[in-house]
């Protein structure tokens, strides 16, 4: 089972961060395309908001391939 970590952050000036991450040793790739469907229970219709009870299902499809995740939020 693979395990994704999701961290958001605000940026102000998205230059200078590219930057800083090139500096780092970071090296950039072509912009991947993705599409997107999610799933989740019908009373919940606000699914842009994670909270501790609610799972997502998840179909996303990038270049040839086809993913299928549940979304489940974690606490600390």
């Amino acid at each position: 089972m693979q395990k994704e970590i999701e961290v958001k952050a605000k940026v102000n000036d998205l230059n200078i961060l590219k930057n800083k991450l090139i500096d780092l040793g970071c090296v950039f790739t072509e912009s991947i395309v993705q599409n997107d469907a999610i799933f989740t229970n019908f009373d919940d219709a606000d699914f842009t908001k994670f909270t501790n009870n609610k799972n997502f299902l998840r179909i996303r499809k990038t270049r040839d391939k086809i993913y299928f995740t549940l979304k489940r939020p974690q606490t600390n």
